[in-house]
């Protein structure tokens, strides 16, 4: 069996799962109290299916984390057993333990996420201190730094844990990422689809070039998609030639489409039309870079873990204010209807700007 997972390692480079994760626990069980044996017996039950090393370790720091629990609670119960535990010392060993993590933990969390070649950001309002504050992730599939507080605690933390040498950063439009000058920033696909969406869905006839818009940003992901699939560095130069001349014939016809006209949906549209424009190279990065991923799920799945219903403090880091709320983060704006777009409506003689307004088919 250990064979067979080695070969299978050997063929793929790549075989973490959970699988062995889900065995390991009666591990802890059995050798409570010893860390070495622990670790020793948990890879060596990973590696009975799972060869990756990274499975191996996660099992190691799963099967210690249940022994420190075990610990705790057999700790509690002694000295609740022997009259009660002041609260005060309970909250003493809670700030110690933060300590460690601060001075230890934390600082060798940063350093490894440098090394990273694509950094996930994201934030979202969450209860800190007693208080409500920003909480802040930079990560990537197997690390996490969360930290909370003000706009320029959070521009030092992050900083801390940028990439040495230029690397992409993947993140939404919050203001608050704009001093990572040596980062190669991308924004999040999924993010700009939810905006284009609603916009077209509020003014169907109106707003066509944001469905074809959308439309080209699909085609560009999954063609990227299959061309790493296909073990292929980049996507060809046609198609990625065609797709940013969609995109510009799009955003034009946005543009266009915009200028003269009024109301809230025009506002946004424009606001959102004309950062596209200035911003091709940063939401176009997931096709002209294959290690970049079309969305920021990786951030977004950690920071939901402490989201908070309630919005913070106007200081505590909120974005800029010069730059109007996203359609879709506006309660004016009605949610999507259920069900993805996954047709382009740009069409194949798709042109540059200046022929924006016969360049898109109609929906």
């Amino acid at each position: 069996m250990r064979q067979a997972a080695a070969d299978l390692h050997a063929r793929t480079g790549r075989t973490a799962c959970n699988g062995s994760l889900m065995r390991t626990s009666p591990v802890a069980l059995a050798r409570l109290g010893d860390p070495d044996a622990i670790a020793q017996a948990a890879t060596a039950v990973s590696a009975l299916t799972r060869a990756d090393p990274v499975a191996g370790d996660a099992c190691v720091l799963w099967c210690l984390a249940i022994d420190r629990a075990r610990s705790a609670q057999l700790l509690s119960a002694t000295l609740l057993g022997a009259g009660g535990v002041a609260t005060g010392f309970l909250a003493g060993i809670r700030q110690r333990a933060v300590g460690l993590l601060e001075d230890g933990f934390l600082p060798r969390v940063r350093e490894l996420l440098r090394t990273a070649g694509v950094l996930h950001v994201d934030e979202t309002p969450g209860r800190a201190a007693g208080g409500m504050a920003y909480v802040h992730v930079a990560c990537t599939e197997f690390l996490t730094a969360l930290h909370t507080g003000t706009a320029a605690r959070s521009r030092s933390t992050l900083a801390g844990c940028c990439p040495a040498t230029p690397a992409s950063i993947v993140r939404d439009w919050y203001a608050g990422y704009q001093h990572l000058v040596d980062a190669v920033h991308a924004w999040c696909g999924a993010h700009l689809i939810r905006d284009l969406r609603a916009i077209h869905d509020t003014d169907q006839d109106g707003q066509v070039w944001a469905r074809a818009l959308a439309g080209n940003l699909l085609d560009a992901h999954h063609a990227a998609q299959a061309t790493r699939a296909a073990g292929q560095a980049a996507l060809d130069e046609p198609t990625l030639a065609r797709t940013r001349r969609c995109y510009q014939g799009a955003v034009a016809k946005g543009l266009t489409d915009n200028h003269d006209r009024r109301g809230g949906l025009t506002r946004d549209a424009l606001t959102v039309a004309r950062r596209l424009r200035d911003h091709e190279d940063m939401i176009l990065r997931f096709a002209a870079d294959l290690t970049v991923p079309f969305s920021n799920n990786q951030a977004e799945r950690t920071r939901d873990r402490s989201r908070s219903s309630s919005g913070p403090p106007a200081a505590a880091g909120e974005p800029s204010k010069a730059s109007p709320a996203s359609p879709s983060c506006s309660p004016a704006y009605p949610p999507p209807p259920s069900g993805a777009w996954t047709n382009s409506t740009c069409s194949v003689n798709c042109s540059p700007p200046a022929l924006a307004t016969t360049a898109l088919a109609p929906d």
